[in-house]
């Protein structure tokens, strides 16, 4: 599972967000990294310099459902106590999608690998 926190310098909510996302990875029993991605520097992707800040990409899908702006800003969230940061439910339904779809995928690898066995026998 790949975890980002997206920010730019100076983001009165980045701290926030980021305990937000470890307490949701905590109660989930998660130990992956969080990857911070600061949108201004300059090795930063394009694709990723556009989003508001703060934003969390779980296997590159925003936790708020929300799609990249077209520049770097402020983040609001509707559905959530603190306008500035994602909603814990929110963050811990989509890092539960996260986790059924690895372990669909590891359990596809399993079966496949299984069958070329079987074949090979």
């Amino acid at each position: 599972m790949k975890i980002q926190l997206l920010y730019f310098d100076g983001c009165p909510n980045v701290e926030a967000a980021a305990a937000a996302l470890q307490r949701c990875m905590d109660s989930e029993g998660l130990t992956e990294s969080i990857e911070r991605v600061d949108v201004n520097a300059s090795d930063t992707p394009r694709s990723l310099r556009t989003w508001g800040s703060p934003t969390i990409l779980i296997n590159g899908a925003d936790v708020g459902g929300d799609s990249s702006s077209d520049a770097s800003c402020c983040r609001l969230y509707v559905n959530s106590k603190n306008r500035g940061i994602p909603s814990d439910s929110a963050i811990t339904a989509m890092l539960q999608d996260a986790q059924v779809a690895s372990e669909a995928i590891a359990s596809e690898t399993t079966t496949t690998s299984e069958k070329s066995r079987k074949k090979q026998r």
